[in-house]
């Protein structure tokens, strides 16, 4: 689904928020960008790790510096000046156990290069509950988030997605987190939470689904390799097929089909 990108204008203590307006690149856009004392920062959130995302940071901070420039400055002696970019992706899926890591745009080069001319790095910070402390107890907004995360997971153990939602934000509210912002957009609230739960769900289950196809291919193309090499070494037919439904646990006739696909090859 393509969500909308937005833009905020507002200069405040040096705060420049810049999230593009409509730019949506490749129908992905940025979650928020802004301008801090000239610097400038790119955030997304994100349960499932994307080893992409220092090539779509790259799309996006390249748009995000041609709107801020004028072009036909470019063509002139003087240098002009850029805000310098970081890159922070907040991760809090299940899957992973570390605390942060680096995901670098020549991670993406081919061939590898050990000095390469040109490189983004985004910092991944995982923000569960257990890691990242300093920057939670830092930051109480992404504190309270987390303990909300907590609470739908738990939630979820005993009840359907729905149910699980709704007696979370309750219990927030109740507990004073998140209690303002929730209370005003309690709907909006469970609607979003909701649909990033169940996409999150979801997504597993395709990335299972790819593991396990990925190992069937693994065993496919192994599978026909062993029969090739038994085929050019003179071994029986029915030796091949004994040790295919053995070794390999394959049916008798998903063995005798490989055997005629390799002997028709």
């Amino acid at each position: 689904m393509v969500k909308a990108s937005f833009r905020i204008s507002m200069i405040f203590y040096n705060l420049n928020i810049v999230t593009l307006e409509n730019a949506i690149y490749m129908n992905m856009k940025n979650d928020l960008a802004f301008v801090i004392d000239s610097c400038l920062h790119m955030y997304e959130h994100q349960s499932t790790i994307c080893e992409n995302m220092p090539t779509r940071d790259f799309f996006y901070v390249s748009k995000e510096y041609e709107k801020m420039i004028d072009k036909r400055s470019l063509y002139s002696k003087r240098r002009v000046k850029l805000p310098a970019p970081y890159f922070v992706v907040f991760y809090n899926g299940t899957d992973e156990e570390w605390e942060e890591k680096e995901l670098k745009l020549s991670d993406s080069f081919e061939p590898q290069q050990d000095s390469p001319n040109l490189e983004l790095v985004v910092r991944v910070i995982n923000i569960n509950q257990g890691k990242s402390e300093s920057l939670l107890q830092k930051c109480k907004p992404l504190h309270d988030y987390m303990q909300y995360v907590e609470k739908v997971r738990r939630n979820q153990t005993l009840m359907s997605l729905d149910e699980a939602v709704e007696l979370a934000v309750n219990e927030s509210i109740k507990e004073g987190i998140l209690e303002e912002l929730l209370t005003r957009f309690k709907l909006e609230a469970i609607q979003v939470s909701i649909f990033e739960f169940d996409e999150e769900r979801e997504m597993k289950i395709i990335r299972e689904d790819e593991r396990e196809m990925a190992r069937e291919e693994a065993q496919k193309e192994f599978s026909m390799d062993f029969v090739k090499y038994n085929l050019g070494k003179g071994v029986s037919n029915v030796e091949i097929l004994e040790e295919l439904t053995a070794i390999f646990h394959l049916e008798q006739k998903d063995a005798e089909d490989l055997v005629r696909t390799v002997q028709n090859s």
